[in-house]
Parts: structure tokens; C-alpha cells; sequence
């Protein structure tokens, strides 16, 4: 990684006695910090459905009722949580235009992927336990659903910038001086833990250890949050134009509602209905899975560059996940979010 110029090798020095209790208290700052918001957000949704209850039934007034709490106390709040912890100065190097097209490609085909991954297991779960609901999120609702605009201004705008600040400045700057290994899965965990979705979580957690390196390599936040908003909107956003623009809806309704896909005659004839707009979005979905192919190549072939590095201070690699994971705020906040994203796979949709 010539052009980007990023974080010298760092000389290692003994673990840091403290190493387990610095965990612990960002464990539990996170804890605190998830409570805060799931209170704010429910909070103000119960009580907007109190005063005007067709909010139920409005996509956008309900997300609108459940974010702008979460927008201007939850995340303020679990900033200010965390902010006091001693924080680490990251790297200071320089990322050109070839390596951040690069790193959106990287993150967009393992992000993908990721997904896949996380919708087989969802459905797994789902076989083995009828009535669970594990495959699907609710964020494919608010975008085909939702008032574009309000969703764009909370999904590309809103959202990148506040979980970058919170997931990745903040998180990395304090987890950092322990090695870019330490820090960028612990990063990549509580984003995706944050989502309180399985299906999120597995690509969440992809894309948060992507950006943590991206992070920690060059010390410039606006450059992650840059790469956040580029995926939102192209793995969001962008594909709901271009359903609504082609008109799309009632071809995918069709092809949804099909009980036999071998049913040769009925594909005939929705594709005689809609055979223009399937070939457009047959070569739209094609551009998206070349870069998804594009993206996994450039990460195998930049892997040794990718390395994480060593931190000024190093945990045992034997004591990692007990120095990380085994304290009372970790296990507080684990346990808080499993119990979350089990609450939303069999219907409690906390």
C-alpha cells in the first residue's frame, strides 16, 4: 500500500496491567450507552402512537418518531460515555483516490457477501424454528416503504457520521494502543452487536473491521464516514431508485409470488410483461455483482498489506478473548444485545 502512506510498525511493549479493566469500563459505557438510546427510541414511539396512533401505519413517521430521540440524545449520550476513556492517536497516513475507490470496493463485495452469509443462517434458524422471524431486517421496509428523502438524510447522512464518531474514532482511539488486531474486531463487534439485527450483524461486523483499519491506518475520520455514506447509498438507497424509476415493483411482486420458478409458462409471461425492465435490472444487478467480484479479488491481492499491526502495548494472544471479552462490562453489554437480537428474531421487536 505505497499510496497510502499509513502507520509504521510500531515497536511492542508489555501488556498493560490495566488491560482487562479498560475493557470493562467501555463494556459497560456501552451498556449504559445502548440502554440510554433503546429507552429514548421506545420511549418516544410509544408515546407518538399515544398522541397520534396512525403512526403505526406510516413507515416514515415512525422512523421519524424512533430516530430524532436516538439523534439528538442516544448518541450524544453514548458519546459523552465514552469520550473520558484515555484514547490512543491513530496513524496519520495518506489515502489517495486509487486506494479509497479500492477500500469501497473491498468493503462493498465482503459486505455482500457477508449479507448472504447472514440471510442462509437466518434462514436456518427459521427452518429449525418455525415462527422465528431471522432473515430479513426491518431496513428493507423503510427503504421500499419509507419517504425517500427522510430515509436518505437518516441512512447516508445521519448514520454514517454518528456511528463513525461513536464505532470507530472513539472505539479505535481507546483500543488502539493494544494492537490494530485487538481493535479493529473489537470495533467490528459492537457495530454489528449495535444493529440488533442477525442478518445486520454479520455484514455490519465485515464493514466495521474495514473501516476501523482504514481508520486507524490514517487517524481521518472523514474518510470512513466518506466510504459509509458511498455504501449506504449504493447498497440502499440506489437500488430502490432504480426499482421505482423501472417500475419494477410489480416484476419482483411476480417473481416473489411464483410458487414453482420451473413454471416455464409463467415466466414467459412475466417476462413478456415486464421484458424490457428485466433486462435493465439484469444488467444493473450485474455491474453491482462485478464489483462485489472486483472487491474480493482486490482483498485477496492486498492481504499481506492489510496485516493488522502490532500496538504499542500487546495482550497474549492466549489471553485476548478473556483480557477482552471476559470482564463485567463486555459480558453486560453481550449479553444486553444477544438478548436484543433474539427479542427481534422471535417477535418481541424491542
Amino acid at each position: 500500500m505505497e499510496e497510502a502512506n499509513i502507520l509504521q510498525t510500531q515497536t511492542p511493549e508489555p501488556e498493560a496491567p490495566d488491560a482487562k479493566k479498560h475493557f470493562s469500563r467501555i463494556g459497560l459505557r456501552l451498556f449504559i450507552g445502548v440502554i440510554i438510546m433503546h429507552a429514548v427510541s421506545i420511549g418516544s414511539a410509544l408515546l407518538c402512537a399515544k398522541i397520534w396512533p396512525q403512526i403505526a401505519g406510516n413507515t416514515t413517521m415512525a422512523l421519524v418518531a424512533s430516530y430524532i430521540p436516538m439523534l439528538f440524545i442516544g448518541y450524544p449520550a453514548m458519546y459523552l460515555l465514552l469520550k473520558p476513556l484515555p484514547a490512543e492517536q491513530p496513524g496519520n497516513g495518506q489515502l489517495g483516490p486509487k486506494w479509497f475507490f479500492m477500500f469501497f470496493l473491498m468493503t462493498y463485495g465482503c459486505m455482500v457477501v457477508a449479507n448472504l452469509v447472514g440471510t442462509l443462517v437466518g434462514a436456518l434458524i427459521e427452518t429449525l424454528f418455525p415462527g422465528t422471524v431471522a432473515a430479513t431486517n426491518d431496513v428493507q421496509t423503510i427503504l421500499m416503504d419509507g419517504n425517500m428523502f427522510v430515509t436518505f438524510l437518516f441512512a447516508v447522512v445521519c448514520a454514517p457520521i454518528l456511528e463513525e464518531l461513536i464505532f470507530r474514532k472513539l472505539l479505535v482511539d481507546r483500543t488502539l494502543i493494544y494492537g490494530e488486531g485487538v481493535s479493529i474486531v473489537f470495533s467490528g463487534l459492537v457495530f454489528g452487536l449495535f444493529h440488533g439485527n442477525l442478518t445486520q450483524f454479520v455484514y455490519a461486523f465485515v464493514i466495521g473491521v474495514i473501516f476501523a483499519l482504514v481508520y486507524a491506518r490514517t487517524g481521518k475520520i472523514y474518510i470512513t464516514i466518506a466510504l459509509h455514506m458511498m455504501l449506504n447509498f449504493i447498497g440502499g438507497i440506489l437500488g430502490v431508485l432504480v426499482i421505482k424509476k423501472l417500475g419494477a415493483e410489480d416484476m419482483l411482486s411476480g417473481l416473489t409470488d411464483m410458487s414453482d420458478m420451473s413454471d416455464l409458462a409463467a415466466m414467459a409471461e412475466l417476462m413478456q410483461t415486464h421484458g424490457k425492465t428485466f433486462i435493465l435490472l439484469a444488467c444493473y444487478a450485474l455491474v453491482l455483482y462485478g464489483m462485489v467480484f472486483a472487491g474480493i479479488i482486490l482483498l485477496i491481492v492486498n492481504r499481506k498489506a492489510l496485516t493488522p499491526r502490532p500496538g504499542k502495548l500487546q495482550i497474549p494472544k492466549g489471553q485476548r478473548f478473556a483480557t477482552v471479552i471476559c470482564n463485567l462490562g463486555m459480558v453486560l453489554f453481550l449479553v444486553l444485545m444477544i438478548f436484543i437480537i433474539v427479542a427481534e428474531i422471535v417477535g418481541l421487536n424491542l
